[in-house]
């Protein structure tokens, strides 16, 4: 078999993926079965369209069943990170799940093929993404060479099959209509599929025709998505999709769901979740009798759930249920609904719910429950029997009570009553004189507990007897406690003895020291705890992160030769912590403290050099120099207190640094700020005539954003200019500042420039504007727009976003040739005596604009043709206009005398109104 493996290994050419797909193939087979796929390697030519012949190999062999759920993952984009729930709830309403059999739910078999094409590296987790996988871009394009033409992920213009039964795309910020007009060409379409960078976080609009079009010509869908898409209602011809199994509104602004949706009886799931305007569910949402996952989670405005939700036996994820009051659901519903799963969330428990309505939920009957989180909208006197009868399945991993009026816990809620209980979050016990006993819950790993405001001691009671307690523990936050003033250490060996990370946010009153037995403490945080005795963090050697913020320094008492006021912060925090620490100093601790230098020494010693990366200090102005020289490894600075004390402080010292933020007094060396590999330079309120560094062409080659703000006695920029890479420029209320002539100009890399409220005395420097630029925005700036007309716009080649506010001396806008045929954005504010818009311009320079925003021009009208609305350019995707009266009026007139004429619009607002 040696030699045959090795002839198989050649075959694959040394790529690694084949040989893990082949080797997981042949794992399990005998000599003959080696011999019969080494013959059938052979028989493929060198290519078959570009898709290695190892992985069609392994493809081939697949199950039937699992080569069509392998197939169907070709609809998601290159690089895609999908989470396996969702993508076997595809599976489901696509029909390529068999029934279930026996005990084993469709869903359950739909993981399972999940698991068998991870375990064959059809799919793979994604790095540092938690539960999320993606696909080998190889193996994708084996998923699409076996898919073909049935199933289409758009990418840029490509063209859309007649055959393509399943269509999926990349959401953008607009999705116009031209986007999807192939699609009336297909008479059978499946699936409608948006899909969303996971780092995207802007609105997303969809073009008001589309979802029309599809409810009504796409009657063939099983799964529709109009997620993170900003739409405020669906139509009822939603109801006439009655193959629809997959439906998925989440994030959108929806507050209701049509009646015509009940119609829908193969319904299967239902995905409702950050729809935070959502009011209610429909009345008859009992007729879905196919709905297995209705996801409601973060729905903050659902009033109630409608009577009948327990008659949909069939359910099996249900992330929240709103107890009704008068015509809703009673928290009773629950009990007939055996098979819910995962997460859920019971709100309102305050609605007439008694012990016996408790107990009839039956929680304690539901083992798949994983994640339940109880909560009160207020205190009630029996909320304690309430509590008692809610007791849940001892499969429970994640457990949240919030609001209760006990003045006690329950008696599940301690050891034995969970055999895999991990996290657990308390909070708004303002009954309770005591904590649970909670250090025997042995599984415990992540513990969270706020706002028990009569609770001032906590001690033996929450221990508890037994075992060392909490010793599985691994996060402890504890918050808004305020009156909370002892912590007893119980002092036993053990206690704490995983705990990494420790929270203590808002106990005013707190005096005691921190658990000693946290010897493996990694990361600590207190906020406003000024009471707080902190002499105990020698005692924490392997702390890497330290915050602290509105923490009383002179408590720490580190060197009691000094005197509170003079208490030497550097020195004392960074002898006592290891080197790795990153110190983070978020405001007032540092308040009153003072900065000592280090001793000169001939030969600088490591001890008085420390390893911090990230500093960020805020205090009092007047405080003493701050030696910056000390800590040679900072990649970020942001000096918030004093001055900074440059001695030493240039050439290989700063060579680490990338980022650092000054406010205040300035003193940069006479010489120049010597930094390579300094980005980013932010100065802020500088008194000095001088608060830029000498020769930063030269000496911050590396610098790319510089901003500088509220320097008003700053008069010019250096005069060998500012680096020639640098990208962004921001100055803001500088009101002295000349701009040197070409100085501009000659930032040829220049992309973005900002200048807001300067009282700049010329119109752009001779030279005029870099042609790199691609966004300019200019506020408040009076000298500038003297000479609005004749800026340099039309010769800027790149520009796409125009952003203009402030202008007292503007009539007409625009004028003729004034902006260039690039822009995509123009925003223009506060034009206080604009009286004429020129659409017609617009439209005429304007062939690629895609978003316009007008506002605070009150005088402002619109200027068009006998057209009217046909001078909007073409390529137009958003339209707002907000606090314009007459231009409201004009808009909202000619919306309703020509709809037709903005339908290609995705967005319009007219007076904060969305049409």
């Amino acid at each position: 078999m040696e030699s045959i493996g090795r002839l198989i290994a050649e075959k694959c050419g040394g790529l690694p993926l084949a040989l893990s797909m082949l080797g997981r193939l042949l794992c399990a087979k005998d000599e003959d079965e080696w011999e019969n796929i080494l013959r059938q390697m052979w028989r493929f030519p060198d290519s078959q369209n570009d898709i290695h012949q190892a992985l069609l190999l392994s493809y081939y062999h697949l199950p039937s069943d699992l080569k069509r759920c392998f197939a169907y993952c070709s609809i998601f984009p290159k690089n895609y990170r999908f989470e396996s729930e969702k993508l076997v709830l595809l599976w489901m309403a696509e029909g390529l799940l068999p029934e279930g059999r026996n005990s084993e739910s469709m869903q359950e078999i739909g993981a399972g093929y999940f698991r068998e094409l991870v375990s064959r590296s059809f799919l793979r987790p994604a790095h540092s993404h938690g539960s999320f996988f993606t696909m080998h871009n190889c193996i994708r394009d084996m998923a699409c060479h076996v898919f073909q033409e049935i199933g289409v992920c758009k990418e840029n213009q490509q063209s859309i099959s007649r055959r393509a039964r399943h269509f999926s795309y990349m959401q953008g910020e607009y999705d116009r209509f031209e986007t999807f007009a192939e699609l009336r060409g297909i008479d059978h379409l499946r699936t409608f599929l948006p899909f969303r960078s996971p780092s995207s976080n802007q609105y997303s609009y969809l073009n008001k025709q589309v979802p029309a079009i599809l409810f009504s010509t796409q009657s063939h869908l099983r799964v529709l998505s109009l997620s993170h898409y900003q739409i405020n209602n669906l139509p009822d011809s939603l109801g006439n999709l009655n193959h629809l199994r997959y439906l998925d509104v989440s994030y959108t602004l929806i507050r209701e769901l049509p009646a015509s949706v009940c119609t829908l009886c193969n319904l299967q799931t239902l995905l409702l979740s950050n729809c935070t305007s959502l009011e209610g569910l429909p009345a008859e949402i009992w007729k879905l009798i196919s709905l297995s996952h209705l996801d409601i989670s973060d729905c903050h405005n659902l009033q109630e759930m409608p009577r009948g939700i327990g008659s949909l036996s069939g359910l099996q994820t249900l992330t929240a249920f709103v107890v009704g009051s008068g015509s809703g659901a009673s928290i009773r519903e629950l009990r007939e609904l055996q098979h819910i799963q995962g997460r859920l969330h019971i709100s309102h428990l305050n609605r007439d719910v008694s012990p016996l309505d408790a107990l009839e939920a039956n929680l304690v009957g539901k083992p798949g429950l994983t994640e339940l989180l109880l909560e009160w909208s207020y205190r009630r006197e029996d909320d304690e029997d309430v509590l008692q009868a809610l007791k849940p399945h001892k499969n429970l991993q994640s457990l949240g009570i919030k609001c209760h009026g006990a003045i006690k816990f329950p008696d599940w809620l301690r050891n034995g009553a969970f055999k895999v209980l991990t996290i657990l979050h308390l909070s708004y016990g303002r009954k309770c004189l005591h904590l649970p006993p909670l250090g025997q819950l042995l599984t415990l790993q992540h513990l969270f507990i706020s706002h028990f405001d009569k609770v001032e001691t906590i001690g033996p009671e929450f221990y508890a007897q037994g075992s060392p307690p909490f010793k599985s523990l691994i996060t402890l936050r504890i918050e808004e406690m305020s009156k909370w003033s002892k912590w007893k250490d119980p002092e036993l060996p053990g206690t704490f003895a995983l705990l990494e990370e420790l929270y203590l946010v808002r106990c005013p009153q707190l005096i005691e020291e921190l658990p000693r037995g946290a010897s493996m403490l990694k990361k600590l945080e207190i906020d406003d705890c000024p009471n707080l005795d902190l002499a105990s963090l020698v005692y924490f050697s392997g702390l890497l992160t330290l915050k602290l913020a509105r923490v009383e320094l002179d408590l720490l008492n580190l060197d009691p030769l000094q005197e509170p006021e003079e208490l030497d912060v550097v020195r004392p925090i960074s002898g006592l912590l290891p080197q790795r620490l990153q110190l983070d100093v978020p405001s007032a601790y540092i308040k009153n403290a003072r900065f000592s230098r280090p001793p000169k020494t001939e030969d600088e010693h490591e001890d008085n050099r420390f390893s911090l990366h990230y500093l960020h200090i805020e205090g009092e102005r007047d405080s003493p120099l701050f030696p910056i020289r000390s800590f040679p490894q900072l990649n970020y600075l942001d000096f918030r207190s004093g001055t900074l004390d440059w001695h030493g402080g240039y050439g290989y010292d700063l060579e680490r640094l990338y980022d650092l933020t000054i406010y205040g007094a300035l003193n940069f060396p006479a010489g120049g700020l010597y930094a390579c590999n300094l980005t980013t330079l932010v100065i802020c309120r500088s008194q000095s005539r001088e608060a830029l560094p000498k020769r930063m062409r030269s000496s911050l080659p590396s610098l790319r954003l510089l901003s500088v703000e509220e320097c008003a006695e700053l008069e010019s920029f250096p005069e060998d200019g500012l680096p020639t890479d640098l990208k962004t420029l921001t100055i803001s209320e500088c009101w002295n500042l000349m701009l040197p002539d070409r100085m501009l100009s000659s930032l040829t890399s220049l992309q973005s420039l900002s200048i807001e409220s300067c009282n700049i005395r010329q119109s752009f420097p001779e030279g005029g504007l870099p042609t790199s630029l691609r966004t300019l925005c200019i506020e408040d700036c009076p000298w500038l727009f003297m000479n609005l007309n004749n800026w340099p716009l039309r010769s800027l080649v790149s520009l796409e976003r125009l952003e203009i506010r402030g202008i007292r001396n503007v009539h007409f806008f625009p004028e003729r040739d004034l902006l260039p045929t690039t822009l995509t954005h123009l925003c223009i504010e506060m034009f206080y005596n604009l009286e004429i818009l020129n659409g017609l311009e617009l439209q005429r320079s304007c062939s690629q604009l895609e978003e316009l925003k007008i506002s605070n021009c009150n005088t402002a009208k619109f200027e068009a043709n006998e057209h009217d609305l046909q001078e909007i350019p073409r390529s137009l995707c958003s339209l707002e206009i907000y606090q314009c009266p007459l231009l409201e009026k004009w808009f909202r007139r000619e919306l309703k005398r020509n709809p037709s004429k903005i339908s290609h619009l995705c967005r319009i607002n007219i007076g904060g109104e969305e049409f």
